[in-house]
């Protein structure tokens, strides 16, 4: 984390850097339950359940960053592969292992949120491109 050193090696002890990756840390846990309580009340319909929607989107945002530029970038920083950086198999939740899953090389987001069969993601950049 190149804002992490940076703020390390000026103040010496990176306590700063630690406050602003806690803070962080708690905005992600936060967020990432209330996203997973509302989904959950969400109704499913069949190949287009919100819970395989939302985690393909994380999917799709991790394993293609420069496709989505700032609606990826938001949902990358909110829905992070690893909260605890001195834990790196620490798993919070299933947003987390969409996340993880679409930083693979090999990354299928589609296949492997198949009951999810659009691309919220494109729809979203194609409705912002199209204002913009």
């Amino acid at each position: 984390m190149a804002i992490g050193r940076t703020i390390n090696s000026e103040n010496g002890n990176g306590s700063l850097s630690r406050l602003i990756t806690h803070r962080l840390v708690g905005v992600s846990e936060s967020l990432m339950g209330w996203v997973e309580r509302s989904v959950d009340d969400l109704p499913s319909i069949p190949r287009l359940d919100a819970q395989e929607c939302m985690k393909r989107s994380i999917c799709e945002a991790h394993n293609q960053p420069k496709k989505y530029g700032a609606v990826g970038l938001i949902i990358q920083l909110f829905f992070p592969p690893y909260l605890d950086i001195e834990d790196a198999n620490k798993i919070v939740s299933k947003y987390q292992l969409a996340a993880r899953y679409g930083r693979g090389e090999n990354a299928n987001c589609a296949a492997q949120y198949d009951d999810c069969m659009v691309n919220v993601l494109d729809i979203l950049q194609g409705a912002i491109n199209m204002i913009f």
